[in-house]
């Protein structure tokens, strides 16, 4: 099993470990077939990444999230930083991402809804 490119979870978001001796170009395929395959686990929503195992420049990481992107149907909302400062101040902005999606989707009632009731 080829473990160039490994899709981890932790609490801020996703961790992608890069493999430091893969030509770029090939790695973005193993991205591209790795978010493909995990799509349907991954789901629909709004996260954060963190890139590990391998020095990437910005435009590397632009490629990737587009990689990502196009290959899954996450929606990336930040990158993040080996710096524990910045990590926690990028969670801080995906929480509130979260709650401003999570106040406009739901409504809970509690009791009964009667034929013609509505909330």
């Amino acid at each position: 099993m080829d473990n160039s490119v490994v899709i981890k979870g932790s609490r801020n978001g996703i961790i992608v470990v890069l493999d430091g001796q893969v030509e770029f170009g090939i790695l973005k395929d193993m991205v591209a077939k790795k978010f493909a395959d995990s799509s349907k686990f991954l789901g629909n929503c709004k996260t954060a990444v963190r890139f590990e195992g391998r020095d990437l420049t910005r435009n590397e990481e632009l490629e990737l999230l587009d990689v990502i992107g196009a290959n899954s149907d996450l929606e990336v909302v930040c990158i993040l930083s080996e710096d524990p400062h910045e990590t926690g101040t990028f969670a801080q902005a995906v929480n509130k991402s979260l709650m401003e999606t999570a106040g406009n989707t739901a409504t809970f009632y509690k009791g009964n809804l009667r034929s013609g009731q509505q909330l």
